[in-house]
């Protein structure tokens, strides 16, 4: 089997973020891009400055309560995520929860043609393997992309 790795990239500037990426992709077949540690301000100069890299790239926006560092509104988020899937990333990895309650988003996406990496975090506990199971078969009703933190 061969593997694939890919490196959490979690920057506070869009040029040292670039010079980051620059450096893991030599080495990583993939790397994530915590947008969440930028002001959300410079995303899009971020995202302009490091699109011709974006396909080898899992694009993230965690908020705080997901574990994040993102700390504004839903809505600013959402619009954030949006502008990000825009730019085609290899990955968009959006919550479970975020995708299960916004519809709109749910359309976006699917409009965008975004390839998602559906995530679910609980940080307080591993539930037992039925749960685990259930909440991986809810979660592919959204991708085949699925990823699962405890």
């Amino acid at each position: 089997m061969a593997y694939k790795t890919c490196v959490s990239i979690a920057e506070k500037t869009p040029k040292k973020l670039k010079q980051t990426l620059t450096k893991a992709l030599k080495k990583s077949d993939y790397a994530e891009i915590r947008f969440d540690f930028l002001n959300p301000n410079v995303v899009p100069e971020t995202l302009h400055l490091i699109r011709k890299d974006l396909r080898k790239c899992v694009g993230t926006l965690r908020p705080i309560y997901e574990g994040g560092k993102f700390s504004g509104s839903e809505k600013n988020r959402i619009s954030i995520i949006k502008l990000i899937a825009e730019y085609n990333p290899f990955l968009l990895d959006i919550e479970f929860n975020a995708l299960r309650k916004n519809k709109n988003l749910q359309h976006y996406l699917k409009s965008t043609e975004t390839n998602i990496l559906v995530s679910w975090h609980n940080f307080n506990q591993t539930p037992n393997i039925s749960v685990l199971k259930k909440k991986l078969l809810e979660m592919k009703k959204f991708s085949n992309n699925i990823k699962i933190v405890t």
